[in-house]
C-alpha cells in the first residue's frame, strides 16, 4: 500500500514536472520565434531605409546634374553640327579651335551660331562647378569633364584673340567627343538602378 502510494506521487511529480518543462519549453520558443521575427522586421526596415536613400541620391543625381546637362550638351551639339557643316565639307577633320589659333576668323550665321556655342559652353562649365558633388562617375568627373570646360575656355580665348598659333600644343584641347555617349550611359544606368530598386518597395 505504501509502495504503490510513493508510485502515484512519483507519477503525480513527473508529470508536474514535464508539465513545467513543456512550459518553459514553449516560452522559450515562443520568445525565440517573437526575436527572430523581430530581427527579420528590423533588417527588412534597414534594407527598405538603404534603398529609400538610395533611390533619393540617384534622383538627385538624375535631376540636378545629369539630366539637365545632358540638355545643355544637345543643345550646344544641334548648334555645333549646324555651324560646322560647310567647314567639313572642305575638311573632315575640322577643328574650330585650330581654325581660330591659325588666325582665321568666322563671320555672318558662323560667327553668331559660334558665339551661342561659347555661351552654352560658360554656362555648362557653370553648372558643372556648382554641381560637382553630384558627379559620381570617375571618367566623366576626372577626365572627360577637365578636358571640355578647357576645350571650352581655350575657345573663348582663341576667339577673342588672345591665343594664336601653337596649334601643335594649345590645338590638342579639342573637343572630347566621347562626353555624351558616356553621360547617355550613365543616365541609362541610373534609370535602371531606380527600376530595379523601385520594385523592391
Amino acid at each position: 500500500m505504501e509502495l504503490q502510494c510513493c508510485l502515484q506521487c512519483a507519477e503525480g511529480s513527473n508529470n508536474g514536472f514535464n508539465l513545467e518543462v513543456f512550459y518553459w519549453l514553449g516560452t522559450l520558443l515562443l520568445g525565440f520565434g517573437g526575436y527572430f521575427i523581430a530581427y527579420k522586421q528590423f533588417k527588412m526596415s534597414l534594407n527598405s531605409s538603404k534603398e529609400e536613400r538610395e533611390i533619393n541620391s540617384l534622383s538627385k543625381k538624375l535631376n540636378e546634374f545629369y539630366g539637365p546637362f545632358y540638355q545643355l550638351r544637345k543643345k550646344s551639339f544641334t548648334l555645333y553640327k549646324e555651324f560646322r557643316k560647310k567647314f567639313e565639307t572642305e575638311d573632315p577633320n575640322f577643328s574650330t579651335l585650330k581654325y581660330l589659333l591659325s588666325g582665321k576668323r568666322f563671320s555672318g550665321n558662323d560667327e553668331v551660331l559660334l558665339n551661342e556655342i561659347i555661351l552654352i559652353g560658360e554656362e555648362c562649365e557653370d553648372f558643372i562647378h556648382k554641381n560637382a558633388g553630384l558627379i559620381d562617375h570617375n571618367e566623366i568627373r576626372n577626365n572627360l569633364l577637365p578636358k571640355l570646360t578647357t576645350h571650352y575656355r581655350l575657345i573663348k580665348l582663341a576667339k577673342d584673340g588672345m591665343l594664336k598659333g601653337d596649334l601643335d600644343t594649345i590645338g590638342r584641347y579639342t573637343f572630347p567627343k566621347e562626353i555624351d555617349s558616356e553621360l547617355e550611359n550613365r543616365i541609362n544606368e541610373i534609370k535602371a538602378r531606380l527600376n530595379e530598386l523601385n520594385k523592391k518597395i
